[in-house]
């Protein structure tokens, strides 16, 4: 089990990072980092039921990791941005959960050599506003990586970007570089 372990005094909290409903919250926060979410909206978006996803949030929440405040009747949950771990999670959440974990399932289509990511995301810039770009390399079905783009599009609900390129123009395009 992978697990995040704090303790502050007497007190221990622990996040699990193994729990699918907690993958995919964070996927959500940290890929939407600006937004603000209430547990009805979370519970249809990550289509798990109102109660596992309530009792994930308040555990995050008791972290220190998520904030709540009331908007009417509605508790909205968003990042904390001055929460001392923030980067440490993200750092987890990238290594274990993030893109690059992602895109490894354009493996499954012939001819794509390599993938880069580029662009604010590269440098861990999360932001919803901020673009998302990929480089695709290689002589490949177009249609076969983009269904797998759009897959990957749906599971961190963010718009990805992608070009490609043949080895030649990209040895080519490396040349140039240099």
């Amino acid at each position: 089990m992978v697990c995040n372990y704090h303790s502050y005094g007497n007190v221990g909290i622990m996040i699990s990072l193994k729990s699918k409903i907690t993958q995919k919250l964070l996927t959500l926060f940290f890929f939407h980092q600006d937004k603000k979410y209430y547990v009805n909206e979370l519970s249809r978006i990550i289509k798990q039921d109102c109660s596992n996803t309530y009792k994930k949030l308040m555990e995050m929440k008791q972290e220190g990791l998520l904030l709540a405040e009331f908007h009417g009747k509605q508790r909205y949950f968003f990042i904390n941005q001055g929460y001392e771990l923030l980067k440490d999670y993200q750092r987890l959440f990238l290594n274990d959960l993030g893109l690059e974990k992602r895109l490894l399932k354009l493996k499954q289509v012939d001819g794509v050599s390599s993938a880069y990511i580029f662009g604010a995301y590269a440098n861990q810039n999360l932001s919803s506003d901020k673009e998302i770009n990929i480089l695709l390399v290689g002589d490949f079905n177009s249609s076969k990586a983009s269904k797998i783009i759009l897959n990957i599009q749906q599971e961190i609900g963010r718009e990805l970007y992608y070009a490609k390129l043949t080895e030649k123009e990209f040895l080519g395009q490396k040349k140039k570089e240099l």
